[in-house]
């Protein structure tokens, strides 16, 4: 299962027309989208619509996810570190009116050699960037556990000496 997340504050209609487009294009696949999207149009057989989903259901559904379809937002990112989940990672542009300012360009430019992350700056790779990550192996072990020190240690060495 693709599991797509655009999180809850703002649509993100680039990315859902992408995602619908390529659940369409293969019925086998299944898909589960949460978030929401400004416009009406039904939803293939093989895709699931979620809406606003707890903390734990959502990391239910990362640990289902064979790799999870986000925006480049902190929370999925370190969700999916965390279990060990593939996530391609689609930046909301400014330009294109799809947030205040560009901090997710700089949050995916920030971390894109993590280990199991792939940058996606077009949609229309989306397809071509999925199987890319069905190739590549298993991202490395981190636990995030409840010691953010963790995290900023792991960061730090991954961006800075990695």
């Amino acid at each position: 299962m693709i599991f797509a997340t655009f999180g809850v504050q703002l649509e993100f209609d680039r990315l859902v027309v992408s995602v619908l487009r390529m659940a369409q294009e293969d019925p086998s696949e299944s898909f589960v989208i949460q978030g929401s999207y400004s416009f009406d149009q039904s939803l293939p057989e093989n895709v699931q619509f979620v809406g606003k989903l707890t903390e734990s259901q959502f990391e239910q559904y990362v640990l289902l996810a064979e790799i999870v379809i986000s925006h480049a937002g902190m929370g999925t990112l370190i969700t999916c570190l965390k279990h060990r989940r593939k996530v391609i990672m689609v930046p909301r542009d400014a330009a294109k009116k799809e947030h205040r300012n560009n901090h997710q360009m700089d949050t995916l430019h920030s971390f894109q050699s993590l280990s199991g992350v792939y940058p996606c700056y077009n949609t229309e790779d989306l397809r071509s960037d999925l199987e890319l990550a069905r190739m590549d192996s298993p991202p490395m072990q981190f636990q995030v556990g409840d010691e953010p020190k963790k995290l900023a240690a792991f960061l730090q060495h991954t961006l800075f000496t990695g």
